[in-house]
């Protein structure tokens, strides 16, 4: 009766232990996918943005740098302030 109480808890022991390192490698399988699924998301959403706002040339300023973009608005501004005085200007007509 003895032999079958201990062979029994070994058993016990055995499966359980067995089941605990099943769980480990299974949650790390899970969170390893789960992780490059994130990180897959992160870079891709961002890449598929750029390439479609690159694709659409119906935009004012497609093709341009952000330097170009700046500058052009400077310059325009620069362009718009000098052609028109200001409103509290003694040169107002």
């Amino acid at each position: 009766m003895v032999m079958a109480v201990v062979l029994a808890r070994a058993v016990l022991v055995r499966v359980l232990v067995l089941m605990f390192m099943l769980m480990t490698v299974l949650m790390t399988v899970l969170m390893t996918v789960l992780m490059t699924v994130v990180v897959g998301m992160v870079v891709t959403v961002p890449v598929l943005m750029l390439v479609v706002m690159s694709a659409y040339t119906g935009r004012s300023f497609s093709g341009q740098t952000a330097s170009t973009i700046l500058t052009h608005y400077s310059i325009s501004k620069e362009a718009s302030s000098i052609s028109r005085p200001a409103r509290s200007s003694p040169l107002r007509l």
